[in-house]
């Protein structure tokens, strides 16, 4: 019968093989390696491999088999800490299987006195594959030892958090946290027929408080191939220019435009106007002088209105206004001397 199973062990030696015949089992001596093919077998008891035990004549496996791993894109229920930096890492479940995560909203603060880095992830969801070695360990809310103890409990702003620190909210939940602390969002992707495009958002807190976020966005044609990638960084409310390489770099508008502090203020707009202009009423005068122009002064340049167009106006309105006169008179004396 040891020829119809994969593997057998027994008296210092190891075999394996399948089917039957005079070639199906290979006997490796453990001491020195030698092998041999045999074509009968007799049982030696005692013999069962680590975690498995005689059951008669056969070895039983006493193994627990453990429960597959999530399916892909599943979301782990509660967050915890990791001792891994990167995208990834290995999370035990609460039935021992051991299933790879990926990473989203990851809280990173490194310990001033020890040096210890601690994260934490508020997010986290299976890949859907095994691995081996552990690194996280389970922790639904954020460890104190990332925290800072704030001025105000809770905490509603920055102005509540002690030196050093800065404040945030993470699920829902304020805090402050120390200087030197990074969040990394959820990474996001979308896809279009031209290619896909993605982004991720880190925010580290300052020393004063403040945050700095940077933003990566890397742009993929349909064929996988990055087309561009750059950054973007802000501080507080203030966006500042990103970076970035790539065939379609981000459009430059070119140096923006300077102005002369050496230009007049407002006070060189008050013009310099001269006395109120005098016009003669008496019409049928013979002689009758225009008005001297008026002169202003704008940006050191000197203005000036003349009304000598208004006054040769004037003129030709006389001369109408004295016919007019003359025809009326003239028809009185004719009416009067009929």
């Amino acid at each position: 019968m040891a020829a119809s199973v994969d593997k057998f062990w027994g008296n210092g030696k190891t075999g394996s093989g399948s089917g039957t015949g005079p070639t199906a089992c290979t006997v490796t001596n453990e001491s020195d390696g030698s092998t041999h093919v045999v074509t009968s077998i007799s049982f030696a008891s005692g013999t069962c491999p680590t975690n498995f035990i005689q059951d008669g004549s056969i070895c039983v496996n006493t193994c627990t088999p453990e429960e597959p791993c999530p399916a892909a894109d599943t979301k782990i229920s509660e967050g915890f800490t990791t001792t891994s930096t990167g995208a990834s890492s290995c999370y035990e479940t609460s039935s021992g299987t051991k299933c790879a995560v990926s990473h989203g909203d990851l809280i990173t603060s490194t310990n001033p006195d020890t040096g210890i880095t601690t994260s934490w992830v508020s997010t986290g969801r299976y890949t859907g594959s095994n691995c081996t070695t552990v690194d996280t360990s389970s922790s639904p809310n954020l460890p104190v030892s990332v925290q800072v103890t704030p001025v105000n409990t809770p905490p509603k702003s920055a102005t509540d958090c002690p030196g050093g620190s800065g404040f945030a909210q993470i699920n829902n939940t304020a805090m402050c946290l120390p200087s030197g602390t990074s969040i990394k969002d959820t990474p996001k992707t979308t896809t279009s027929t031209s290619g896909t495009t993605s982004s991720q958002t880190t925010t580290v807190i300052n020393n004063n408080g403040t945050s700095t976020t940077t933003t990566t966005t890397t742009y993929r044609d349909s064929n996988g191939n990055i087309t561009f990638e750059g950054t973007s960084t802000g501080t507080g409310s203030l966006n500042q220019a990103g970076t970035g390489t790539g065939n379609d770099k981000p459009l430059d508008l070119g140096t923006a435009p300077t102005f002369d502090d050496t230009l007049p203020g407002e006070a060189a707009f008050t013009p310099k106007i001269q006395g109120n202009p005098t016009f003669s009423t008496t019409i049928f005068e013979v002689a009758a002088s225009c008005p001297a122009p008026i002169t202003f002064e704008v940006f050191s340049q000197e203005f000036t209105i003349s009304f000598q167009p208004i006054c040769d106006l004037s003129t030709i309105i006389r001369g109408i206004i004295l016919m007019l006169s003359g025809i009326v008179a003239l028809r009185a004396v004719v009416s009067g001397g009929n």
